[in-house]
């Protein structure tokens, strides 16, 4: 069995100029500017708890979306990010949907045109991220770096390298059970999918290098 990592969440192209403004409940839509205002503190919170793996309520996500370039918007690719959070097209989001995603899921988002009343065409879901393992192996793996430690609680955080190729990042066994899509708990900026989930990917013609797709090493630590 194998398993992948995916620097997607490091891509910080992902997102850029997207033509879309957003809106959180109970608050205003955001500007119609392609530079994004700050978060407030409970959609960074947000924001924070979905990069690390742990799935949010819906009223931690942005009630809706809407369109204010439609020239940009057309750019968007079947992955695009709302307010701080992954979102997925219809034909993605099938992809996802017949998969392990822990405590997680996909949760409809509506977009709308600029009248703010009228939604666009397709179908539109949060990838709420809900599962989390422990199975990177720091020692065992190249092109890593540690980015944080407490000494207190001795847990450390650890970086894959853009550069790192397949085979570098080393995995315990914990990997190949549970979720198909998941965050590891030391592990920062990355998601890891199981060969299940990352066939079904490339059956469906969505290019590997989208999701920046690289082969992990499984460490038998019993020998």
């Amino acid at each position: 069995m194998r398993v992948w990592f995916s620097g997607v969440m490091g891509n910080y192209l992902i997102g850029n100029k997207q033509g879309l403004r957003h809106k959180f409940y109970g608050k205003d839509w955001a500007p119609a500017q392609h530079i994004l205002a700050p978060l407030d503190e409970k959609a960074f919170a947000a924001m924070e708890r979905h990069a690390a793996g742990y799935p949010l309520e819906r009223s931690d996500l942005p009630e809706a979306s809407a369109v204010f370039d439609k020239k940009c918007f057309s750019r968007v690719r079947d992955l695009f990010v709302v307010g701080g959070i992954f979102v997925v097209r219809e034909r993605l989001a099938e992809v996802f949907a017949r998969f392990d995603l822990g405590d997680g899921g996909l949760v409809p988002l509506t977009i709308y045109q600029e009248d703010l009343t009228t939604p666009v065409q397709g179908k539109f879901y949060f990838l709420n991220l809900g599962a989390r393992k422990r199975s990177v192996l720091p020692s065992e793996s190249k092109n890593v770096k540690l980015v944080a430690s407490n000494s207190t609680t001795g847990i450390e955080i650890w970086k894959v390298n853009p550069w790192a190729e397949d085979g570098d990042v080393a995995l315990s066994e914990a990997a190949l059970g549970g979720a198909d899509l998941w965050v590891e708990e030391i592990a920062r900026d990355g998601l890891f999918m199981s060969e299940a989930l990352a066939a079904a990917l490339r059956e469906a013609k969505f290019k590997t290098d989208y999701f920046e797709l690289k082969e992990c090493r499984i460490v038998d630590k019993t020998r």
